[in-house]
């Protein structure tokens, strides 16, 4: 291959309703920008389609922010498609698989949501050191009964379609699936089983004799470098190669596996993140990530959404 030769990517619109005039706006804006269009491939009918396209790798990044412009309110991406089905998927559990920080739920029986969330927000936009935010948040939580922890997790609510994207991966590449979480063991764990995850690696709090949160983690915490961490060590035990992995979360804590994957998807995410993610969900569901990788409806697994 001649270095810089265009080579065959694919464009991939989703939308909760994708109209005929989107899928012609980003025809002419491939157009215009001199990109050789070939097959249209509905992924799902009315909802997410490829366009086929040869592409110079290095101009993926200017044109998904040039198809942006075009196409608010459609989630988009472009990508190569060689190697589109990932074998590897590392992701965030609070606001990407959970609706929310579970963290927030627990300082609501306390009292204490408000100063805690305060807290939470500005360490996910990278305004506060991720280890020290988290500690002092904890030390909010002592004397939480942890019999409340089950109530909580019993009580949570999902982003839509997470089942579908852990479970299809699974199935259809046999992906090794791995919940990477800045909470609590007790909740993730209850996370980890509902949607099928391989294994969940989240932090560890102190408890008292009787049975009350103490106000300590163990360190050390599961922060942004730790995720990088648990990402690469699971990389290098499975034997995948960078190119098969998909990192997925919202906060600044996740920037770093999501950079070092092939596919790293800011799903619903703080700006920072999104300023730094070439690969994004905004609009739509979890789902959205399956197409990403060119998964059609017949191919994805019909678990119900929660």
């Amino acid at each position: 291959m001649i270095p810089n030769s265009p080579v065959p990517h694919v464009v991939t619109l989703v939308a909760q309703s994708l109209t005929s005039a989107a899928v012609e706006r980003a025809k002419s804006c491939l157009q215009t920008q001199g990109v050789p269009l070939g097959e249209v491939v509905w992924l799902s009918q009315g909802r997410a389609l490829d366009l086929h396209i040869t592409l110079r790798s290095e101009r993926a990044d200017a044109l998904t922010q040039t198809l942006w412009d075009v196409l608010p309110g459609i989630d988009l991406a472009v990508m190569a498609q060689r190697n589109r089905r990932k074998r590897l998927m590392c992701a965030d559990m609070d606001s990407t698989i959970v609706v929310g920080e579970t963290i927030e739920f627990m300082a609501e029986v306390l009292g204490v949501r408000e100063k805690v969330a305060d807290i939470t927000e500005r360490a996910m936009r990278g305004e506060l050191d991720f280890t020290q935010a988290l500690v002092e948040r904890v030390r909010m939580l002592r004397d939480l009964p942890v019999e409340r922890l089950a109530e909580i997790a019993a009580s949570l609510q999902y982003h839509r379609g997470g089942r579908r994207l852990v479970a299809t991966m699974k199935a259809e590449a046999g992906a090794h699936c791995v919940l990477v979480s800045g909470g609590f063991d007790p909740i993730a764990e209850v996370v980890r089983g509902h949607h099928g995850f391989d294994r969940q690696v989240s932090n560890v709090l102190g408890m008292t004799g009787d049975a009350r949160l103490s106000g300590t983690v163990h360190l050390p915490v599961v922060d942004g470098d730790k995720k990088l961490e648990i990402f690469r060590q699971s990389m290098a035990d499975l034997k995948i190669p960078a190119n098969a992995t998909l990192a997925i979360g919202d906060g600044a804590n996740d920037l770093p596996m999501i950079q070092a994957a092939s596919l790293g998807i800011a799903y619903k995410a703080k700006p920072l993140v999104r300023q730094a993610t070439r690969f994004q969900i905004n609009h739509t569901d979890l789902v959205t990530g399956l197409y990403y990788q060119g998964y059609r409806d017949a191919e994805i697994a019909e678990v119900d959404w929660s």
